[in-house]
């Protein structure tokens, strides 16, 4: 570049005795150096925040493990609903077996998360939105999960302190297809006198539902006499006892 510099340097020195030239020069220099500068802003792709990324998960769990799946899901819950104070602080560090310290920035990261952000992103993205949740081991994370286009909506939605504790999952069915196939589901079941559980386990991108094992025949001709269609999201298992009907 310095090289360069001092080459025209020297021409200008010897055109100024041709005035007429050196303005045309000048003139001529000023395109070029102008188209260049507009070149080098078309190329500069525009800063995406970081974002890490995992493959595509398909609804996947062991029915036999489907009630232990669901009852962890729901102290996650409760360990994430915990509070900024020193004794809540103290319960999440004994559970996860971290320090002090590192609880309280876990939970502080969550201040960055907007109330109702999920929410949100099932009313503006519903053909693409599979769900959010807090992941606490192995790793501290924020997962949002989309059936496709994670990162480009992410980007358009995440606050920039969040980003970088943000993981994009992809999933094979929306959050808002979770909720219709189980809405259709209950509407189904209920009032059938046949005991049963159900519920959205977003982080297996499932229905998980447990029908007690009495029951199966009934169940299965009820399903056969209405021509009824169980939707693909809906994991079935038998079980000993439900423990009353629904």
């Amino acid at each position: 570049m310095y090289i360069g510099y001092k080459k025209y340097a020297s021409n200008l020195v010897r055109l100024k005795t041709i005035p007429g030239v050196y303005f045309l020069f000048v003139l001529f220099m000023g395109f070029v150096l102008a188209g260049c500068h507009n070149e080098a802003v078309k190329e500069t792709p525009p800063v995406q925040p970081a974002f890490s990324t995992t493959q595509t998960i398909q609804p996947s769990v062991s029915l036999s493990n489907s009630v232990q799946a669901l009852e962890d899901n729901a102290e996650e819950e409760n360990v994430n609903g915990l509070d900024n104070n020193d004794e809540d602080i103290e319960l999440y560090a004994e559970k996860y077996g971290i320090s002090t310290e590192e609880a309280r920035e876990r939970i502080k990261i969550r201040e960055y998360l907007p109330d109702g952000f999920d929410e949100m992103l099932l009313q503006k993205e519903p053909e693409s939105f599979g769900g959010l949740w807090i992941q606490n081991n192995p790793e501290y994370k924020i997962i949002l999960a989309f059936t496709s286009h994670g990162t480009e909506l992410a980007a358009q939605y995440v606050p920039a302190d969040l980003a970088p504790y943000v993981e994009i999952r992809t999933v094979k069915y929306t959050e808002a297809e979770l909720m219709n196939d189980h809405d259709t589901f209950i509407a189904f079941i209920q009032n059938q006198k046949i005991p049963f559980n159900s519920a959205i386990d977003i982080r297996s991108n499932c229905i998980e539902t447990e029908i007690q094992t009495d029951y199966r025949a009934r169940f299965e001709k009820l399903v056969q006499d209405n021509n009824f269609t169980i939707p693909e999201t809906i994991h079935i298992s038998y079980v000993d006892d439900i423990g009353g009907l629904d």
